[in-house]
């Protein structure tokens, strides 16, 4: 997401194009001059354990910019309410309202459930009256649709099925780009290596891919290049996508229920 906003911010026909804008997350070094970058940008990219760790070590790693931020916007909030996420999103944001008082916060989200909780402990965080904002508008209408597949027959007999399931409503709807998301490496592969006989633009967005192949699915993807894209949950976090459908392949991962 970091990735996709500076790319878009920093095109020439952007308004924001003429803003110094730079990116801290863990694909990068925070060497000698990145740190001056960051001491003189007008926009800070970041990723909520970024903020997280900045606001840790702001002393040893010389993160003094902290205090001259004017406004931390916080997309996809709900992160919050994520295990083995929303913790280190929750200490980023008191470690940074405590070194920072004066700044505005703002947190967007479109699947938060329990806002007027959120916006109570916003208005604890740094003292300030919070507005909370709230819209049901919807660009687009969004439709829900379960498919039952059968678990009779042991684990890899019910990854097998659902794996043809997803196939099946691949080449049903053969014209509409489809993002797949699947929970586990080996089924994305699964889907991948049997559909490609008939469907060749199609590709797998994953953690063991490098940073710039990554970067090259999206624009392919969003060009029209690729027509199905099978990703993990390492493409879920708020990229936006130019996809007409989407298949999540099972309710779980692992043991646990997927919400």
């Amino acid at each position: 997401l970091t990735a996709e906003k500076a790319q878009n911010w920093e095109n020439k026909s952007h308004s924001l194009s003429n803003l110094k804008i730079s990116i801290i997350t863990g694909d990068y070094i925070l060497s000698e001059s990145r740190i001056r970058e960051l001491e003189s940008a007008d926009i800070i990219l970041m990723t909520t354990e970024m903020v997280n760790s900045r606001c840790r070590n702001y002393k040893s790693e010389r993160s003094r910019w902290i205090y001259d931020v004017g406004c931390l916007c916080v997309d996809e909030a709900h992160l919050l309410g994520v295990k083995e996420r929303g913790d280190k999103l929750e200490v980023g944001l008191l470690s940074f309202a405590a070194h920072n008082a004066d700044a505005r916060i703002i947190l967007a989200s479109a699947t938060m459930d329990n806002i007027q909780e959120l916006s109570n402990w916003t208005t604890l965080l740094n003292n300030k009256p919070t507005e909370l904002v709230v819209s049901d508008f919807r660009p687009a209408k969004l439709n829900l649709n379960f498919h039952l597949y059968d678990d009779t027959g042991g684990y890899y007999l019910s990854e097998e099925e659902k794996v043809n399931l997803t196939i099946n409503i691949l080449e049903k709807y053969k014209d509409d780009q489809f993002l797949v998301f699947v929970h586990a490496k080996n089924i994305g592969r699964s889907i991948i290596n049997e559909y490609a006989k008939e469907e060749p633009s199609i590709d797998f967005f994953n953690a063991d891919r490098s940073k710039s192949d990554r970067d090259k699915l999206v624009t392919n993807f969003n060009s029209g290049k690729i027509r199905v894209l099978v990703a993990t949950s390492s493409l879920s976090w708020g990229i936006n996508l130019a996809a007409r459908r989407v298949i999540i392949v099972g309710l779980y991962r692992g043991i646990s229920l997927i919400e």
